[in-house]
Parts: C-alpha cells; sequence; structure tokens
C-alpha cells in the first residue's frame, strides 16, 4: 500500500512528453520557471544584439526593441551595466564590465544614429574611469584586453570622440598584442595537435 502510494506521487511529479510518452522533467521545469523574477538582461550582449541591422534594411536594427531598452537603461553616472544596488545610480560591480558594456552601448546608439546625449554621458564615463583598464585590483572580463581596444577603434571610426584618457593609457596596445600572442599560442599547438 505505502509502495503505491510512493508510486502514484512519483507518477504525478513526471510530465507528458509528446505521444503519452513520459519524462522526468516536470517538477524541475516548474521549479526553474517559479524560482522568482528573471535575471536582468546583459547590456553588453543586448547591444551587441541591436546592432544587428535588419534583413533587407540596413539603417535599421532587427531587433528596435534592444535598441529602445539601451535607451531607457542608462544609469545616473552615464554607465551600463550590472549594479551593485540595482537601481542603476549605485557603484557598478565590475568596473571594466562596467566599461565594456558602455562602450558596446554608445557603439548600439550610433550605429543607428539615436541617443546622442546617452551618447555623450557613456562617452564621459568612460573617460572618467579610464584608468580601470590598466587596474590589475580590478577584475577583467575575458578577452578585455583584445575586445575594449577594438571597440574605442571602431567608435573611433564611426567618428566618435574618444575622451583622451581612454586612448593614452600606457602600456594598453602592448597588452592587446600581448594577449593576442598568447591566444595564438595557445590555439596553434593544439590546431597542429588536432591536424595530425
Amino acid at each position: 500500500m505505502v509502495q503505491r502510494q510512493e508510486r502514484r506521487e512519483e507518477e504525478s511529479d513526471i510530465a507528458l512528453c509528446g505521444a503519452g510518452r513520459r519524462c522526468g522533467a516536470g517538477r524541475a521545469w516548474e521549479q526553474l520557471l517559479n524560482a522568482g523574477p528573471p535575471p536582468q538582461p546583459s547590456s553588453y550582449d543586448t547591444a551587441w544584439v541591436a546592432i544587428v541591422p535588419a534583413p533587407g534594411s540596413p539603417q535599421s536594427s532587427r531587433f528596435p526593441k534592444c535598441v529602445d531598452w539601451i535607451l531607457r537603461n542608462q544609469s545616473g553616472d552615464g554607465s551600463w551595466g550590472p549594479q551593485a544596488d540595482g537601481s542603476g545610480d549605485g557603484p557598478w560591480l565590475l568596473g571594466k564590465d562596467a566599461l565594456s558594456s558602455t562602450m558596446a552601448c554608445v557603439l548600439a546608439l550610433r550605429t543607428w544614429g539615436v541617443g546622442d546625449e546617452h551618447v555623450g554621458k557613456g562617452l564621459r564615463f568612460i573617460g572618467h574611469n579610464a584608468s580601470l583598464v590598466t587596474d590589475d585590483r580590478s577584475d577583467t572580463p575575458a578577452g578585455f584586453n583584445v575586445i575594449f581596444p577594438g571597440m574605442l577603434t571602431h567608435a573611433m571610426g564611426m567618428g566618435l570622440e574618444i575622451p583622451r584618457e581612454s586612448t593614452r593609457l600606457p602600456g594598453f596596445p602592448h597588452q592587446q598584442i600581448r594577449q593576442l600572442r598568447c591566444s595564438a599560442e595557445r590555439v596553434l599547438p593544439a590546431k597542429k595537435r588536432w591536424q595530425n
């Protein structure tokens, strides 16, 4: 009798998966879906998605809601990215992450010719916090030393006036070259082993 009761409870936890087949994911999915509020969108990822042009219309974003999200979610200090207190006006958790997110959002807005005031505030934030780029005490997102200078170069190519503090960082271009060489050294030997 006890075994039947346990069996019924177990079966009630099993979801039906197409054509009457059973799978054990029902309760797990329910718990995931009801776990609480979804995580906040990533400013950095949203910016890169916003840059994708619409098919057949390269003058507009394929994802205009992402552009709108960027316009609505700039912090009071001019940055985009995770905030310590969740309000958007407090200190950010990772300085280099905030720099990357902010530069990506600036690029997205400039790509579509919108948000000039947001762009200016973002560039001022980058200029005021440029020292974080070479700060060894700050957490460094993977690829930052290659991606961030590439974004600065792209921004300058778009005609944006990058604050001088961001472009005169001692040794920063050398960091980019050094990281590219290290990455190539790790990839090339692995590629040679794979080809043999």
